[in-house]
């Protein structure tokens, strides 16, 4: 149990860097942005970076997710799983009157 206690804290304290990490990035790339106005090779070139960036985060998003498992069956009929019986035809009235 002190394992996987101490593996949770490590996996929480990595994830606390990354986000640290992720802030930082997003920090100085506003930065250079707002440096970089009236120099549209700088901003392509941030534009690209970011959208590079974009897409190690999806990736990275996409390979931790948690699988969700599938609807669970409809549970078997009582009677077997046979389907229910086709109703009778429609009987016509009697001429007497009775049902």
């Amino acid at each position: 149990m002190r394992e996987a206690i101490e593996r949770l804290q490590q996996e929480v304290e990595d994830t606390k860097n990354v986000n640290a990490s992720a802030r930082t990035l997003l920090g100085g790339l506003a930065q250079q942005i707002r440096d970089a106005q009236g120099d549209a090779a700088t901003l392509n070139a941030l534009a690209d970076s970011l959208d590079a960036e974009q897409q190690l985060w999806a990736a990275a998003i996409e390979a931790n997710q948690v699988p969700t498992a599938a609807p669970p069956a409809d549970p078997p009929a009582e009677d077997g799983g046979n389907p229910p019986p086709d109703p009778p035809p429609d009987t016509p009235p009697d001429p007497n009157g009775e049902v």
